[in-house]
């Protein structure tokens, strides 16, 4: 592993250890500030707003940092930096118009409430994620891993600071999130852009129309795949406060959230791969990528069995320590769901190696073959426990699958 790698890989992991502690530190101030059934509806607002998110977002998270890494010139760069955004603006002003059309329907669905005002918000909330997702997916592109790490950690402390100030309710705790954020990404914008004005005539370059279709070809059936994946954790806290009742969905989305500590890192190790892989194959140094990929596989195993005995063995106190004694009954719950880290470590390296090396959306076959199992198996679930042994083994479909089609590619590119 070249040393730069290590260095920046090293330092991500540090921050995303930083990040997890704020995330922490978020989630006990919402448990005690507004108690255990309304944490299980800010479960749902968080994870229904990163559905809305994924989707203006288009798949440009993956197709950015990918072409970006083997840009040869700045031009080339902004043309796919405004082009990018060309996107993410359609798809969310149609996406809006779809959910003010039927907002009383979905509140009513998904909240249990005849007040729309959740819906807007989580547009809002949603859009706002959005743009520091593309910030951040550009940042990686042109390989500012440093700079991207700082602020991913800067926007959790933003999130920090509201829960800690405005907390009479949670509609004002979202609604200051989403003006600190949206504060936060149009500094950063405005900065990047002032420091290359003379890129600026490309926002309205006609080969943008190019460099758009290009991303929308390759970024458009990832869009699939991330909202399945993001629905595999929203919709059973869902179904779960409509069959078990609210206290359910709490006891739920707190062994979903214990168990996801660890996932974050994971993660961000897998998306400062995407464009070094990109990079390797565009070099054809196959080799290296099987070196790298089998070390991150072997270092993700065992790291995932240390988690998992230890959520094991103390998962009464975590419960404690990170929300509060009302949530200790959940333990049992949480024993159960964090057997899913291994397989969901696994799937979550594996997915950016293969949307590196392939144009075909497998990750997308993948994450909607586990939440067909998942939505079905809900349905005839009788017992809170009953539904966490299926969310375990849509989690087992999701790790097995990638696999699978890793080793599809690399027999199709000898790797």
């Amino acid at each position: 592993m070249e040393a730069s790698l290590r260095k920046e890989l090293i330092f991500s992991v540090l921050i995303q250890i930083f990040i997890m502690i704020v995330g922490l530190s978020i989630n006990k101030l919402i448990s005690i500030n507004f108690g255990i059934e309304s944490y299980s509806t800010y479960s749902v607002f968080k994870n229904l707003s990163a559905v809305i998110s994924f989707t203006m977002l288009s798949g440009m998270g993956i197709a950015l940092p990918k072409f970006l890494a083997v840009c040869k010139s700045k031009k080339k760069v902004f043309l796919y930096f405004f082009s990018a955004t060309y996107i993410i603006l359609i798809i969310s002003i149609i996406l809006f118009c779809i959910l003010y059309l039927f907002s009383d329907f979905l509140n009513t669905l998904i909240f249990l409430s005849n007040d729309n005002k959740y819906i807007f918000l989580c547009f809002f909330y949603g859009l706002a994620i959005t743009f520091s997702s593309f910030i951040f997916a550009y940042l990686r592109g042109v390989d500012r891993i440093i700079e991207f790490s700082l602020s991913q950690l800067f926007v959790q402390i933003l999130i920090l600071i509201t829960v800690f100030i405005f907390n009479n309710s949670l509609s004002e705790f979202f609604f200051y999130c989403i003006s600190f954020i949206l504060s936060f990404n149009l500094f950063f914008l405005t900065r990047e852009l002032f420091k290359n004005n003379k890129y600026l005539k490309l926002i309205l370059n006609t080969e943008n129309i190019i460099y758009m279709k290009e991303l929308w070809n390759y970024g458009y059936s990832r869009l699939i795949g991330d909202v399945f994946l993001f629905l595999l954790n929203t919709v059973p806290i869902i179904v779960i406060n409509k069959k078990f009742g609210l206290l359910s969905g709490a006891y739920f989305a707190s062994a979903i959230l214990l168990t996801s500590l660890v996932k974050p890192i994971f993660s961000y190790v897998g998306v400062i791969l995407l464009p070094k892989i990109s990079k390797l194959n565009s070099l054809n140094q196959k080799k290296e990528i099987t070196d790298m990929v089998n070390k991150f596989l072997f270092l993700f195993i065992i790291i995932s069995i240390v988690v998992i005995i230890f959520i094991y063995l103390f998962k009464t106190l975590l419960l404690s320590v990170f929300f509060s004694a009302s949530f200790v009954s959940a333990k049992e719950v949480v024993a159960l769901i964090s057997l899913s880290i291994l397989p969901h470590s696994v799937y979550l390296l594996i997915r950016n190696i293969v949307d590196a090396l392939s144009k075909v959306p497998y990750n997308t076959f993948t994450v909607i073959l586990s939440f067909l199992y998942l939505s079905i198996s809900l349905l005839f679930s009788n017992s809170l426990f009953e539904a966490s042994i299926h969310y375990c083994i849509s989690s087992l479909i999701l790790g097995l699958s990638s696999l699978f089609f890793w080793y599809k590619i690399k027999m199709k590119l000898c790797l």
